[in-house]
C-alpha cells in the first residue's frame, strides 16, 4: 500500500513538471531546477523527485548533462510529438515499401489502418459487423460527403444550438432547413427534442453528445438514450461527431449513441492524437450508408494519400500511441481545468458568465454587449483567441462568444 502512494506521488509530480515544461516556466535557460529544491517545491524525497525525473526522461522530455543537471530536451513545438517514435517507422517504410508508400491508395481509405482501428472501435460500437469504416481526409471531409450524398434542398435538418460553425455553414449552402435546439448542461431538454422529432419531418440530425462544441458540455445517459429511441423510431439519420476522438479531459470515455447501424454515421479524428496535418479522420456507417458515402468521396478526390494512413496503422500497432495518448490526456485533464478557471475568472471580471465545460478546448462565454471590448481585449491579453457566436448559431447571437485555448 504504501508503495503505490509513492508511485502515485512521483507520477503527479512528473505531470505537473511536464505542465510547467509545457508552459515554458523553464525556458530561459533550458535548465530545471536542483533535485534538492525540486524536492522542497513538492514537499517530498530526492528519491521521489529523481523516480519523476527519470520518467520524464524516459518520456523524452528531459535529459541529463554529466555534472551539470537536468536540462529540458529540444522538442518540436508540441511538446507530444513522437520524433523519435515515428522516425523509426518512417524509415522502415521507406526501406520496405518505397515509393509504393507514396501512391495512391483506394478511395474508402488504407485497409491496414481500418483492420487497426476496427478491434478498438468493437468496444465502443454495438454491432460493427454491420458497420463499414471509411478513412477521410479530416472530419470535415467527411461532413461534406454526407451532407452532399444523403441530403437534398429542403430537407429538414436537426442541429444543436450553438453548433460547430462548418457543419453550419455547409448546410446553409446545401439549401436544408435548419431546426436548432438548445444544448443544456446534460444536453438538449429530453421534452423539446420529443417535440421537434414529432413536429418535423427530420432526415438528419447533426449532433455532438461528447465535448459538445464549442461549449464542452456532455450529454446525459438519459439524453442519449432519448436521441437515439427518437431516431430508430422517426428513421432519422443521426451524424455524430465525436471531434475529440480518444482525447479526454477527465473521465468522460466514449459511449456513442445506440442508434441503429442503419441510420447512425460516426465521425471522429486523429488531428487531435496524431498529426493535425496528416487529417487522418474517420466515418463508421451502415453498409448502405458506406457505398453512398464512397462514391460521393470517389467523385471528390478519387484516391486517399497512403503514406500517413500507413505510419498511423503502424504507430497504433506498435502500442506508441497508446503511450502518447495516456501523456496527452494526463496533461489534458490538468490543462483543462486551469484554463477553464482563468476563463471563468476573466468572464467573471466583465459581468458576464461561462457554461460549466466538462471538457474540450473552447468555452461558450454571454458578455453584455458594452462590456464585450474589454471582455475580448482581456482574453486576447491572455493569449485566448475569441470568436463572435454569430458564427456558431443559426440565429443573432450580440452577447455570446467562443474562447478558445487551443488552435483546433
Amino acid at each position: 500500500m504504501v508503495e503505490k502512494t509513492k508511485q502515485a506521488l512521483y507520477q503527479k509530480i512528473a505531470g505537473d513538471l511536464k505542465k510547467r515544461i509545457m508552459e515554458g516556466e523553464f525556458d530561459k535557460d533550458k535548465k530545471l531546477n536542483p533535485v534538492r529544491e525540486i524536492a522542497s517545491f513538492y514537499s517530498t524525497t530526492t528519491v521521489t523527485v529523481t523516480n519523476a525525473l527519470k520518467l520524464l526522461e524516459d518520456d523524452g522530455f528531459v535529459e541529463r548533462k554529466g555534472g551539470s543537471g537536468v536540462f529540458i530536451k529540444e522538442r518540436n513545438r508540441d511538446p507530444f510529438f513522437p520524433v523519435d517514435d515515428l522516425k523509426k517507422i518512417f524509415n522502415a517504410i521507406l526501406e520496405n515499401e518505397g515509393a509504393s508508400a507514396f501512391e495512391y491508395g483506394e478511395s474508402s481509405g488504407y485497409q491496414g489502418l481500418k483492420d487497426v482501428l476496427s478491434p478498438r472501435l468493437e468496444n465502443i460500437l454495438e454491432k460493427i459487423e454491420k458497420r463499414e469504416i471509411l478513412i477521410t481526409s479530416g472530419s470535415q471531409q467527411a461532413l461534406h460527403l454526407i451532407f452532399s450524398s444523403l441530403l437534398k434542398v429542403g430537407d429538414w435538418v436537426l442541429v444543436e444550438e450553438p453548433t460547430y460553425p462548418a457543419a453550419l455553414r455547409i448546410l446553409k449552402e446545401k439549401g436544408v432547413r435548419i431546426e436548432s435546439v438548445k444544448v443544456g448542461e446534460t444536453g438538449p431538454d429530453v421534452k423539446e427534442l420529443k417535440r421537434i422529432f414529432e413536429s418535423r419531418p427530420l432526415k438528419m440530425a447533426y449532433l455532438m453528445p461528447r465535448y459538445q462544441s464549442p461549449t464542452g458540455l456532455c450529454y446525459s445517459r438519459k439524453v442519449k438514450e432519448a436521441v437515439a429511441g427518437l431516431a430508430n423510431k422517426n428513421g432519422v439519420f443521426v451524424v455524430e461527431d465525436n471531434s475529440f476522438g480518444e482525447l479526454d479531459f477527465g473521465g468522460n470515455k466514449e459511449e456513442p449513441l445506440k442508434v441503429k447501424p442503419s441510420l447512425h454515421i460516426y465521425l471522429s479524428s486523429f488531428s487531435k492524437t496524431f498529426l493535425s496535418g496528416a487529417r487522418v479522420g474517420y466515418c463508421v456507417c451502415g453498409k448502405e450508408i458506406y457505398r453512398d458515402l464512397t462514391m460521393a468521396k470517389v467523385d471528390s478526390d478519387l484516391a486517399s494519400p497512403l503514406f500517413f494512413q500507413i505510419v498511423l496503422s503502424k504507430y497504433i500497432k506498435s502500442g506508441q500511441y497508446d503511450r502518447r495518448l495516456k501523456e496527452i490526456n494526463e496533461v489534458s485533464h490538468i490543462l483543462f481545468k486551469e484554463i477553464k478557471e482563468k476563463v471563468e475568472k476573466i468572464t467573471r471580471a466583465h459581468g458576464g458568465k461561462v457554461v460549466d465545460a466538462q471538457g474540450g478546448y473552447s468555452f461558450w462565454c454571454e458578455i453584455k454587449p458594452s462590456k464585450s471590448p474589454k471582455f475580448i481585449a482581456g482574453m486576447k491579453k491572455e493569449g485566448f483567441k475569441v470568436e463572435n457566436g454569430k458564427d456558431f448559431t443559426s440565429h443573432e447571437t450580440p452577447d455570446r462568444y467562443c474562447v478558445k485555448y487551443v488552435r483546433e
